[in-house]
């Protein structure tokens, strides 16, 4: 669950004139832990509330299904991996949690 950060080297072959993409897959190094302590989220474009309905979600209806957004206000179909991973956290927890991909690029682990 790693998410290759290319700023410095990006700006560097910039420089140079060489072209960097980030890989199709980029996974992010850290989540945040939500409020309730059950669900962690990447980015700043994934919210707790979504989050909370990915766990909910989950644990209802299996490894596929679609979540609501209350930030958007909008459904997103969620697939999430069936199997524990350690979840690290920006405050340096880890957890075992399982992680779900919504199809609005939103990242995010249950547990």
């Amino acid at each position: 669950m790693k998410k290759m950060i290319v700023g410095g080297l990006a700006a560097a072959a910039a420089a140079i004139g060489v072209a960097v993409a980030a890989p199709a897959n980029a996974y992010y190094d850290a989540f945040v832990m939500c409020p309730d302590g059950h669900e962690g989220v990447v980015g700043e474009h994934t919210s707790c509330g979504f989050a909370q309905n990915v766990r909910n979600g989950y644990y209802a209806l299996g490894r596929h299904f679609d979540a609501y957004s209350p930030a958007t206000d909008e459904w997103y179909e969620v697939k999430c991996t069936g199997y524990s991973i350690p979840a690290h956290f920006v405050d340096g927890a880890v957890v075992s949690a399982v992680q779900c991909f919504a199809s609005s690029n939103a990242e995010v682990v249950v547990w």
